[in-house]
């Protein structure tokens, strides 16, 4: 039953609803104060219970100071007569009321909002950084990105607890015993309004100067971590030229370094909650000096005094507890800044507030007067003009920088034109939603990734309604399967339920390019690009793929490039670019009569090698 309960708790919200916000524009506070309140009516509530709960504390501590008059006044015989109902109703007020509200603080804070503001900020960042175009991503390490996503998240977790779970119940606490204390005596309103104020100037000098050596000692943390994931990443070059003395010395120094801001980072902590329990000390001190006072001059009852050191003792702790939090504070805000530096950076690549959904009718692929620079002022593409009619298959060549993987990169929509338009059955691709295209378009890699994930979860990437017999399928076509049988992960899992590493580092290039092509076999898209699709398969197993690929291509619009020309060669019309330009378009057998620049990179590449490659010559051809 109690564990239904917390589960319904927990789920009076959603954290996975998508959280439109607003980070162009805004302060980081503002940014801060969005995401603290994301779930803004369960937060007032909380606000709301934790002041009902504040009054009911410093009450019970005002009712302990009248039961001690009371006590007084009547004595043993008449106390009970007098005071018993009174006692009875304040016994059950505080019994019932009290514990169910400290009960709904811990419920609403704890469950209903704590994890579930962490959660939804992570995916609020997660969200927001999957919309950024690749040039972002180009610019940014991937570990940094997915710390700040985490970390990030945390960060304003922990201020939610610190700041509404912690600072603002003691403000209000603080703020009540204000009240109480000036209504008992000006006097010692005046005391405590001094104490919170010197308390006040103690936290505004001090807490920068912690929030600062905590952010030197996490600065230095974080350049330690990045050196052992650097050493762990290249373990091999480490043992090879460096070797396990320098590592470890060179790792040594930098613990000193992080040791020293350390110690720095403590002793400014410890300085200042020395001063604070001094400040409490005097706060104390003179509490019980001006409540004696104040009851020899009988300006205030017995009960009244124990009210007042009550509230002291309380105070006291209380501000200790501020102070602490208010570090911890300031240096989630600083961490919370540099993620939101990253997190408002402006989107480089939106759909359209009208875009529609990417309608394939039959592959007409037209590039038109295409220019693109990647922002640069010197051109990558000039006035690009060419068509892929529907089921064609086209090859691109070219040498390194001609253009090629630029022409990709916008077929995809990747980045937008610069100049021109290309359009796909005349539906311009900046009209269209960036995901509805993708959809349609199957891409296999030179540089294929993999997730650290099973091998059916790769294949079936994208996929979700897919089947063991259909990834199966797919992984026979491209090959794939007998080795994918054969596979056992250091967890025990085979065949296609193994995991296959980081990247894949598990499986060769080789074994990595068959699962990218039967992922592709799965999906099965109605255009088809492949960027050195097989450029990392031996040649015997290159012609067995080529074989299937032509069986994939039939009926598709097609755009292929190769550095191994021999993989393009049998297109239905190839495209040699240079410098960005079209120089040639025509068949392999024209393209070689033509003795140009595809002639010059066949010859480069086959000269003085006799194999069966090189046997696709013009007369072969023809």
């Amino acid at each position: 039953m109690l564990h239904a309960f917390y589960k319904w708790a927990s789920n009076r919200v959603d954290p996975f609803a998508k959280n439109h916000m607003e980070w162009e524009g805004k302060t980081h506070l503002q940014q801060l104060w969005s995401l603290l309140f994301i779930f803004p009516k369960h937060t007032l509530v909380l606000l709301l219970v934790v002041l009902v709960e504040t009054i009911l504390t410093v009450s019970l501590l005002s009712f302990v100071g009248f039961l001690i008059d009371q006590l007084e006044a009547s004595g043993p015989e008449l106390f009970w007569q007098q005071n018993m109902w009174l006692i009875a109703g304040a016994a059950i007020a505080f019994l019932l009321a009290k514990p169910l509200f400290s009960i709904a603080y811990e419920v609403l804070i704890s469950l209903t909002l704590h994890v579930n503001i962490l959660t939804a900020t992570r995916v609020t960042f997660f969200d927001r950084l999957l919309k950024q175009d690749m040039t972002f991503f180009q610019k940014e390490f991937a570990g940094n990105l997915a710390s700040k996503t985490f970390v990030g998240g945390r960060e304003v977790a922990e201020m939610f607890w610190a700041g509404i779970g912690v600072v603002v119940p003691n403000v209000f606490f603080a703020g009540s015993l204000l009240i109480a204390l000036s209504w008992l005596h000006w006097y010692l309103g005046v005391v405590m309004l001094l104490w919170i104020g010197l308390f006040a100037v103690l936290a505004y000098v001090r807490v920068p100067i912690i929030r600062d050596a905590s952010k030197s000692a996490s600065d230095i943390a974080h350049a330690v971590n990045g050196s052992v994931v650097d050493v762990y990443s290249n373990i091999q070059t480490v043992k090879l030229f460096q070797g396990n003395e320098r590592a470890n010395g060179q790792f040594t120094d930098q613990l000193r370094g992080f040791r020293v801001a350390m110690i720095q980072f403590r002793t400014t902590v410890v300085t200042s909650r020395m001063l604070v329990a001094v400040i409490g000390a005097c706060g104390l001190a003179t509490f019980t000096g001006l409540s004696l006072v104040l009851w020899y001059q009988q300006a205030i009852t017995t009960g009244e005094v124990a009210i007042v050191l009550g509230f002291a003792i309380r105070l006291e702790s209380k501000l200790l507890e501020i102070f602490a939090q208010l570090t911890g504070l300031f240096r989630s805000y600083g961490s919370f800044k540099s993620t939101a530096r990253t997190m408002e950076h402006s989107l480089g690549l939106v759909d359209d507030s009208d875009a529609k959904d990417f309608q394939f009718n039959k592959g007409l692929i037209e590039f038109k007067n295409v220019n693109f620079a990647y922002g640069q002022q010197t051109a990558i593409v000039k006035d690009l003009n060419f068509t892929l009619h529907p089921g064609e298959k086209v090859g691109i060549v070219g040498h390194s920088g001609a253009g090629k993987s630029t022409v990709v990169n916008l077929l995809l929509r990747m980045y937008d034109v610069e100049g021109g338009a290309i359009n796909i059955d005349h539906q311009n691709l900046r009209n269209v939603t960036q995901e509805s295209l993708r959809s349609e378009i199957g891409l296999v890699t030179q540089d294929t990734s993999l997730f650290h994930r099973s091998i059916f979860d790769n294949i079936s990437l994208g996929s979700d309604e897919a089947t063991m017999e259909e990834v199966r399928a797919a992984a026979r076509r491209a090959h794939a399967l007998e080795f994918i049988e054969a596979l056992v992960d250091n967890k025990g899992r085979r065949g296609f339920e193994a995991f296959v590493g980081e990247r894949g580092i598990k499986l060769s290039g080789g074994q990595r390019q068959r699962i990218a092509l039967a992922r592709v076999f799965l999906k099965n898209p109605p255009i088809l690009i492949l960027d050195e699709a097989t450029s990392a398969l031996d040649t015997k197993l290159d012609a067995d793929i080529q074989e299937i690929l032509n069986d994939v291509m039939k009926d598709k619009t097609t755009l292929a490039i190769a550095h191994r020309l021999t993989t393009v060669a049998r297109m239905d019309r190839l495209i040699v670019m240079d410098k960005g330009q079209i120089t040639e378009t025509g068949t392999h057998a024209e393209l070689l009569g033509k003795g140009g620049l595809y002639a010059e990179l066949w010859h480069n590449q086959f000269y003085g090698v006799k194999t069966a490659e090189t046997e696709l010559t013009p007369t072969a051809a023809q």
